[in-house]
């Protein structure tokens, strides 16, 4: 706990500081600092829930049923990630809305004479509207993983309790999955 308020701490500070001097270095470092505390949770989580993924892992193996908290643990060691930010993220129909109006600004430039100025800000539209692509497909991606679990997990044959085994072997032998 001590270890996780330190962390907290440290990003609160950290975000103070670039908050008064934003610049690309200092939001790399950032962007890094969080990404470390993510991945110390993660890790975290699978620490707090070994033994029980371990008996998850034997029942898998032995074509056993799971219960109800062991479906639930199953699906937060695979898809609780996307399940979370899936639950958390309220940008989407922001970032949809701004792709749209990106579209129409490219769009609305179709019957201009393509001159350097016209061509350099066609440019400026077309990376702004990847930028936010980025953003759109990442959060599909995970719902859409999240949907594709739920729909695999309701019946699971020898394969795919299998293929679980090994993702959830991996899990636990591996610091960065």
């Amino acid at each position: 706990m001590e270890t996780f308020v330190k962390a907290l701490n440290t990003v609160e500070k950290e975000f103070d500081k670039l908050s008064k001097t934003p610049q690309s270095e200092s939001l790399m470092r950032f962007a890094s600092l969080l990404g470390e505390l993510e991945g110390g949770l993660r890790e975290l989580v699978q620490r707090m829930t070994k033994k029980e993924i371990l008996i998850i892992i034997d029942k898998l193996k032995g074509g056993e049923e799971l219960t109800t908290g062991e479906d639930a643990l199953l699906k937060l060691w695979i898809v609780g990630d996307a399940e979370h930010y899936s639950k958390l993220e309220n940008n989407y129909e922001d970032w949809a809305n701004e792709l749209k109006r990106l579209v129409n600004g490219i769009c609305s430039l179709k019957g201009k004479e393509l001159d350097i100025d016209l061509a350099m800000h066609l440019r400026a539209l077309i990376y702004d509207a990847t930028r936010v692509m980025d953003d759109l497909i990442y959060f599909t991606q995970h719902k859409e993983r999240l949907e594709r679990f739920i729909e695999v997990a309701e019946e699971l044959d020898r394969e795919e309790r299998a293929h679980l085994v090994r993702i959830l072997e991996q899990k636990l032998n591996s610091e960065r999955f």
